[in-house]
């Protein structure tokens, strides 16, 4: 249930690494609508029968926001802003199914950000797509078993 909990965000989540892509912005806009559909998904689940939801919830979203929000610090122009704040609601759809997902979805992420900006030659790539790639593959494996 989670899992499909999670595949629900997928079209929001499209938009959001679009935009990224073409005007280097994730927007606060999108964010928050992701965050009202998870709030949803959450409550569903919850409604479900899954008590622990929330708690997974909460600690999947801390987890794949941790790492982002310590190198905007560290290194403000290394990160945006946007991806810190991205970060935090799929990381909580995923850590419905599983806390450790998040914490994929993030590093997957970030390595394939970095093959992109090896591959392309540029310095600064958008997060967001790979971000949304990640989380529609652990999503769509994690509702497969």
């Amino acid at each position: 249930m989670s899992a499909l909990a999670a595949l629900a965000a997928t079209p929001l989540l499209a938009v959001i690494a679009v935009d990224d892509l073409r005007h280097h912005r994730v927007r606060n806009r999108h964010v928050l609508a992701l965050a009202v559909l998870a709030a949803i998904a959450l409550f569903v689940v919850g409604l479900g029968g899954d008590g622990a939801a929330a708690g997974h919830a909460a600690l999947g979203a801390a987890l794949a926001t941790a790492p982002l929000a310590a190198t905007w610090v560290a290194q403000p122009g290394r990160i945006g802003a946007g991806d810190v704040k991205l970060a935090f609601v799929p990381g909580a759809l995923l850590g419905m199914i599983s806390p450790a997902l998040a914490v994929a979805m993030v590093g997957i992420g970030l390595v394939v950000s970095l093959v992109a900006a090896l591959v392309t030659g540029r310095e600064r790539v958008p997060l967001a797509p790979a971000m949304t790639m990640v989380f529609l593959a652990l999503a769509v494996a994690s509702a497969a078993t």
